[in-house]
Formats: C-alpha cells, sequence, structure tokens
C-alpha cells in the first residue's frame, strides 16, 4: 500500500481558481459601499510591496515503517524572489532542492521496498492575492508553483520496481502545489508562519 503521507507530499489539493469566480462576482455587480475599482487597485498598490523573498520548508512528518529500517518522510525548500506584475499579482522563479523517502509496499506488490528521490532545479511560482478587510490591510496570497519542463532534475534510488521508480519521479517533476498564507504589507517586515493545513513554514519579507 502506498504511503499516503507520500502522496500527499507530492500533489495537494488545489483550491478553485480565483479567476474562475470573477463572471460570478461581476454578474452580480458592486456591493454597496465597494470602492471603485481604480481605488481599490491604488490601495492595493500602496498597501504591499514591489517584491517579496520567500523561503519555504516543508513541515512533514517522518513516518517510521515499522521494523523496515527506513521512513516515509523527507524535506523539500523553495526559496527566491516574488515580483509584481502589472495586473497586481505576483511572479517569478524559486530554486526547489528536495530528499523524498518512501518505504513500504506498493501497487500489486507483495514485496515492501524502499527508495530515496533527490530532486534540484527550479519552479515558476505565481501569486494571486485578495484582500480579507477593508483597505487590503490583510492580503492573502494563493501561490501556485510548478516545474516546467526540463528546468528540474529527480534522480530515485532504491530497490523499488523500475516501474514504479520511474512513475515517482514523473509524478514528481509534473505535480503542481498551491498554498495560501498572509502577506505582510509594506509597513510590516519579515513574517515567519507554520502552515498545520498545508505541512509547510513560511518566511516572507
Amino acid at each position: 500500500m502506498q504511503s499516503p503521507l507520500f502522496a500527499g507530499a507530492l500533489i495537494l489539493a488545489a483550491a478553485l481558481p480565483l479567476h474562475s469566480q470573477e463572471p460570478v462576482v461581476l454578474a452580480a455587480g458592486p456591493r454597496d459601499g465597494d470602492p471603485p475599482m481604480v481605488v481599490s487597485r491604488a490601495l492595493h498598490a500602496a498597501m504591499l510591496k514591489p517584491a517579496y523573498q520567500v523561503r519555504l520548508v516543508s513541515d512533514w512528518p517522518q513516518l517510521s515503517a515499522g521494523g523496515l529500517g527506513c521512513v516515509n518522510g523527507g524535506q523539500e525548500v523553495l526559496e527566491g524572489r516574488l515580483s509584481q506584475t502589472s495586473d497586481g499579482d505576483y511572479a517569478g522563479q524559486l530554486t526547489r532542492k528536495g530528499t523524498i523517502r518512501f518505504c513500504g509496499v506498493h501497487g500489486g506488490s507483495g514485496t515492501a521496498c524502499a527508495l530515496t528521490l533527490t530532486s534540484g532545479g527550479t519552479v515558476t511560482a505565481r501569486g494571486i492575492v485578495t484582500p480579507t478587510g477593508p483597505g487590503w490591510r490583510d492580503p492573502q496570497v494563493e501561490l501556485r508553483w510548478f516545474a516546467p519542463d526540463g528546468t528540474s532534475e529527480a534522480l530515485v534510488e532504491g530497490d523499488c520496481s523500475t516501474q514504479f521508480s520511474d512513475a515517482v519521479r514523473r509524478l514528481y517533476l509534473s505535480a503542481s502545489h498551491s498554498l495560501e498564507f498572509p502577506l505582510p504589507t509594506a509597513d510590516q517586515g519579515r513574517r515567519t508562519m507554520r502552515l498545520d493545513d498545508y505541512g509547510w513554514i513560511v518566511d516572507v519579507r
């Protein structure tokens, strides 16, 4: 049986894209008291920083595989600079280094095996910003990232079958990920937070 941790670490559940909600909002029209769009964008530009330096460190549990002498777990680190785009969101390239370990029985195999995936390269990241309070005082960012073809490498070693090892490598390189966290405004300093629901520690400044 494949480890739930391993599968969860590779693919985070994607939330409904914000842009898909826009037709509903526009059809309903502006709410009473909402500032005009141009004013909202001006507040947005004034409250947020032109760029943010981010560092993401995975906070996954390391689960022992019984008496097999190995664990399911590992760690991944991403860091880089996100700059504000013309539409008010953020985009950039993050370097990514990771080590992911699997240990146990998978698929139709009746024999336990272990593998370790090590990776390095860059990912493309985009952060969609939305306010959670009036005047953009409490901005929230939904950060998504993925590895375009040829920008990352992954090496899989261990005693699992070649078919399973290749599948793990393909899944790792093709998976996209997302998480949400509060974004410090222009007058705020560095912020470090643990996102228990996602299994990540975020440092942003």
